[in-house]
């Protein structure tokens, strides 16, 4: 399992420079459940995210409720800004 510890943050098309410094939105579309390891990616994005810059989940959440329950935690605890975003099952 992929731990946060683990991420690296890659800007390939930057090699050798800075991040950008306007705001930018990373946006992750996925069911919320555990194969997609969301809570992983909030966590890592807690430790890697640039000031200013914000993590957006969109996806369906009641798959699995025990998962998603996981997944708002990490939300909570993540010092950098995320939002998360319920697709209702049609």
């Amino acid at each position: 399992m992929l731990r946060p510890a683990d991420a690296t943050v890659c800007w390939p098309s930057l090699a050798g420079q800075t991040a950008p410094r306007e705001p930018l939105v990373i946006i992750a579309v996925g069911q919320w459940i555990p194969r997609k390891n969301l809570a992983t990616l909030v966590r890592a994005w807690g430790k890697a995210a640039v000031n200013g810059w914000q993590l957006a989940l969109i996806g369906e959440t009641e798959a699995d409720p025990t998962y998603a329950a996981e997944v708002w935690q990490a939300v909570r605890n993540c010092p950098a800004p995320v939002t998360g975003a319920r697709h209702a099952q049609r």
